[in-house]
């Protein structure tokens, strides 16, 4: 009498269905096949209960067949669950995906924009939110200026209302030597403006200014007073400032310009 042919059921199985580990090749949670988990299981003494019958596939003659509720039973214990058959789509092969890890995957990311979103609403809300006495998000932003051009190499002038009283430059912080001039009491100055350029520039800049405006507080560079108007240093007050050309302040250009 010949060994018995071993029928597969189909797909789904149900709890009472025999199968071989092997069968549709499923894949479990672990991203392995059951074969091989159960494999590893069995080497290690921790498979699920199963019997052998005589068949007339593999070399042995008997093939080892797993009831389907004590596999699922088995994975649950080992915190695995079933994925599904693995599937053959023009020679290539897919593993099945696993809907319920990826559905939690999106909702996640979606609480996750949800509280992103509610976050940018309460700050749009402060922003353009008046309240009297106070400026608004919205305008602050609008009157900010970069912290580069307070915090760079840069020449800085000191303005008593409409007249400039001190021309300076900084080499690393320009609003640290800002601060030292207001703590002096005889520097007199109610506005500031910075002038950012590349550290080549400075002192040449720096003379430059101090020759033009001839600033009251700047005592190295103090003028004197000839029959034609202030001179400095054989300097006349009335000059030109030279043309710097494209990239030596910022990439601006600043034209030759007389005072008047």
């Amino acid at each position: 009498m010949g060994r018995a042919k071993v029928m597969v059921p189909k797909w789904p199985y149900s709890a009472d269905d025999w199968v071989t580990a092997s069968a549709h090749r499923i894949v479990v949670s672990s991203g392995r096949l059951l074969a091989t988990e159960i494999g590893y299981a069995r080497a290690e003494g921790t498979a699920p209960p199963s019997r052998e019958v005589e068949c007339s596939r593999g070399a042995l003659g008997f093939t080892r067949l797993y009831r389907w509720g004590d596999i699922e039973a088995w994975l649950t214990s080992r915190e695995l669950s079933v994925l599904g058959p693995r599937a053959t789509v023009m020679g290539v092969e897919l593993a099945p995906r696993d809907w319920a890890s990826e559905i939690r995957a999106l909702q996640k990311q979606l609480e996750v924009a949800e509280t992103e979103r509610d976050a940018a609403n309460t700050r749009l809300r402060w922003m353009t939110a008046k309240t009297p006495g106070l400026l608004s998000g919205t305008e602050i932003l609008a009157r900010a200026v970069p912290i580069s051009s307070i915090l760079s190499t840069g020449i800085y002038f000191l303005l008593d209302h409409a007249e400039i009283v001190y021309v300076g430059q900084s080499k690393t912080d320009v609003l640290a030597r800002i601060r030292q001039h207001s703590v002096r009491p005889e520097k007199i100055f109610t506005h500031v403006f910075v002038l950012r350029c590349a550290e080549e520039h400075t002192d040449r800049l720096e003379r430059q200014y101090i020759e033009r405006f001839c600033p009251k507080y700047n005592s190295a560079l103090k003028p004197t007073l000839t029959g034609d108007g202030y001179t400095i240093k054989g300097t006349p007050r009335k000059q030109t400032i030279c043309p710097l050309g494209r990239g030596a302040v910022d990439g601006v250009d600043f034209l030759a310009h007389e005072m008047k």
